[in-house]
């Protein structure tokens, strides 16, 4: 018989963690339903069993930490059983290891009490849709309401961080699974309804097996979310799992991620959504002002236009009266030359006579008073002419009298610029001293 080679020889060390990780893949982690017999509890905390149906039975142990929050089984009862299947290799023996059990009576008496819970929130109306509160489109101060140590906490920090690093974040920590965990929840949410001025709760936890959602079926703890002052966002599970907590709170998100996605915008889209309005605003704006600069522009020249109208009738009926006016003025004006030169003779002839017949002691003051006589009558013979200078200046023909002239259409109308004279057109000088008929040769 030939010897094996080294290279075909395994130790059994290698053996039993080949056969063990085999074990391991195959099966991963499975529900098994049995019996349980030969239990014993030792003093390190761990449990030591079997899984018996009919004559068939398999090893167990349950670890401390997986054991700690239920109590130990009954020999005989009938279980549900989370394991892990593998070889426990310092004995070589198949052996399973349990995570999580539950018994089967409790599995019915757990959905009897389920649902007399989701009849009573039901009855209360705190499933209804129109009980459901909006969330704030931009919040500031959000409280999260979850374990310190799961997972669910820093997916919700990571998700806040990337799109709303703005927010005030409340942690408010509690048990998320176990006995006691009803009790810190609706404790935690007691705290989050007194922080002044929050905007929005998110209360929940990551995934797991339903017994560890089950604080989120609780009654008292659907009633405190339904009191909450603000708008609470439910995130228990995964997405398949839904809880009484989801359907009354006023918004339900599959994972903690997405309530933290539903809660904060993106900073990122709003910056540019505020980017994009202003340049819409400012094109708006622009489009605006354009309209309204055309406006004013088009009744400035409307109104100058009037302005021209108006100040040409005014000049026209101004015209005759101005020269009637200068006319009565130069006729007051000899009147009252002549009357005062009347006055003055009969004056002067009256005094001649009155010195006449005094005696010669008076003539030295009737020369004084013809002299004063004389000079008064050289300032009111002056002021008259001034006066009647005045008027003669302030006379509209004065202008005509210098060389112009005033151009009108066959309407009547001033022609000031030189686009209105059109080519052939008929229109009629006035100069000083009447009108001239012309004719524009060319443009």
């Amino acid at each position: 018989m030939t010897a094996p080679l080294a290279d075909d020889v395994w130790s059994v060390a290698q053996l039993a963690a080949h056969v063990n990780e085999t074990i391991t893949d195959s099966y991963g982690t499975i529900w098994l339903k049995g019996e349980v017999a030969e239990f014993k509890a030792w003093a390190s905390g761990h449990w030591y069993f079997k899984l018996r149906e009919g004559e068939a039975q398999l090893a167990c142990v349950m670890w401390k930490w997986a054991n700690a929050k239920q109590r130990p089984p009954e020999a005989g009862q009938e279980v549900f059983a989370l394991v892990e299947p593998g070889l426990y290799q310092q004995r070589g023996e198949f052996r399973l290891t349990v995570k999580r059990m539950i018994g089967t009576a409790d599995i019915g008496s757990a959905s009897k009490d389920k649902e007399r819970v989701r009849q009573a929130l039901l009855k209360d109306g705190l499933f209804a849709l129109e009980r459901k509160r909006p969330l704030p489109a931009f919040p500031t101060r959000v409280a999260i309401v979850t374990s310190a140590s799961g997972a669910a906490l820093q997916d919700m920090l990571t998700v806040t961080r990337r799109r709303w690093p703005i927010a005030e974040l409340f942690i408010v920590p509690c048990l998320v699974q176990g006995a006691g965990a009803p009790d810190e929840i609706i404790a935690a949410l007691g705290i989050a309804n007194r922080i002044p001025n929050l905007d929005v709760c998110i209360v929940g936890r990551g995934g797991g097996a339903k017994e560890d959602l089950a604080a989120f079926d609780n009654e008292a703890v659907c009633r405190a979310v339904a009191e909450m002052v603000m708008p609470v966002v439910s995130a228990v599970g995964h997405e398949t799992d839904t809880s009484f907590c989801d359907l009354v709170a006023d918004v339900r998100a599959a994972t903690p991620s997405q309530a933290a996605e539903l809660v904060f915008p993106d900073l990122v889209e709003v910056t540019d959504g505020v980017r994009q309005l202003g340049q819409r605003l400012r094109s708006a704006l622009e489009r605006r002002t354009g309209v309204a600069v055309e406006r004013v522009e088009r009744a400035g020249d409307r109104l100058e236009a009037a302005m021209a109208k108006r100040v040409a009738r005014r000049r026209d009926r101004l015209a005759p009266i101005g020269g009637r006016l200068a006319a009565a003025l130069g006729r007051r004006a000899s009147e009252s030359r002549t009357q005062t030169e009347r006055l003055g003779g009969r004056l002067v002839g009256a005094l001649q006579q009155r010195v006449g017949r005094e005696n010669g002691r008076q003539a030295e003051q009737r020369e004084r008073l013809r002299a004063a006589i004389l000079r008064r009558l050289a300032l009111t013979r002056a002021e008259t002419d001034t006066l009647g200078a005045s008027l003669q200046a302030l006379s509209p023909l004065q202008v005509l009298d210098r060389g112009y002239a005033i151009p009108r259409s066959a309407e009547g109308d001033v022609l000031r610029r030189r686009k209105e004279f059109l080519p052939n057109q008929l229109f009629t000088l006035r100069v000083a001293d009447g009108d001239v008929a012309a004719r524009v040769e060319s443009a």
